[in-house]
C-alpha cells in the first residue's frame, strides 16, 4: 500500500512544520502534521531534521565563523528548505523607517518607540514591516509582501539571527502576514518564491 499523500505535503510548507514542533500551531494543524508525518516518511524526515537543526542551535557555542562559511551555511539552508532555488540571492535595500524619519524631522516623540514602520525593495519585490513595541524583548510584527509581478507559487520569509534560524512565516493570498514575540537580534530577512531569492538586512533593536 502507498502511504505517500501528495496533497498533504504541498500544503505541509516548512513554516507550518516548525511552527508544530516549537509547539506554535493550532489544534487543526497540530492534528494535521501528526497525521502527515506518521503517514508520510519526507514529511517525518523534515520534522526530524528540524528538531536536529533546533537542538544543535541550543547546544553550539555562539562563535561567529568566518563570513565566508558564514554565507555557504546560509545557503545552504535555504536551498534545503527551497530546493531549487538559486546559489545567490539578491540584495534588497531599507528604503524607509520611521525612526530615522522622525529624528532627522526633529518630530519624534515618545510614542515612536512603541511602533516603527519599515519598507525594504528590490525591484521585484516590495516588504513593509510595522513592529509593534510590547514592553518585551519579543516585539510583534505586522507584514505585507508584494511581488512587482505575479507568479507561480508561494511565497515563504524566513527569518534569521546570526547564522540561527529564528522564525519562519508564509504570508496569506494577500501577503498579509503576522509574527507574535520575535527576538530583537534578528538580522536578516530571507524571501523565496519560486526562482526569486531576496536576501534583506534587518534591525529590530532599540537605538536611543
Amino acid at each position: 500500500m502507498n502511504n505517500d499523500h501528495p496533497s498533504s505535503r504541498r500544503s505541509l510548507d516548512m513554516a507550518s512544520l516548525v511552527d508544530w514542533v516549537e509547539g506554535r500551531s493550532g489544534r487543526p494543524a497540530d492534528e494535521r502534521v501528526h497525521k502527515a508525518t506518521a503517514e508520510d516518511a519526507e514529511t517525518g524526515a523534515k520534522v526530524l531534521w528540524i528538531r536536529d537543526f533546533l537542538r544543535a542551535g541550543r547546544s553550539m557555542p555562539l562563535l561567529t565563523p568566518p563570513q565566508e562559511l558564514r554565507n555557504e551555511l546560509r545557503l545552504a539552508f535555504r536551498r534545503y528548505v527551497s530546493p531549487g532555488l538559486p546559489g545567490d540571492a539578491l540584495e534588497a535595500a531599507l528604503t524607509f523607517d520611521s525612526r530615522d524619519y522622525a529624528m532627522a524631522s526633529g518630530m519624534r516623540s515618545r510614542g515612536d518607540d512603541d511602533v516603527r514602520h519599515l519598507v525594504m525593495e528590490h525591484e521585484t519585490a516590495r516588504l513593509s514591516l510595522t513592529v509593534v513595541n510590547n514592553g518585551a524583548d519579543a516585539p510583534d510584527i505586522q507584514g505585507l509582501l508584494t511581488w512587482s509581478e505575479p507568479g507561480p507559487g508561494y511565497s515563504e520569509l524566513v527569518f534569521t539571527r546570526g547564522d540561527a534560524f529564528e522564525r519562519a512565516v508564509r504570508p496569506g493570498a494577500d501577503g498579509h502576514f503576522q509574527i507574535a514575540g520575535i527576538s530583537r537580534d534578528v538580522d536578516e530577512v530571507w524571501i523565496s518564491r519560486g526562482p526569486h531569492l531576496l536576501r534583506l538586512g534587518i534591525d529590530l533593536t532599540n537605538r536611543e
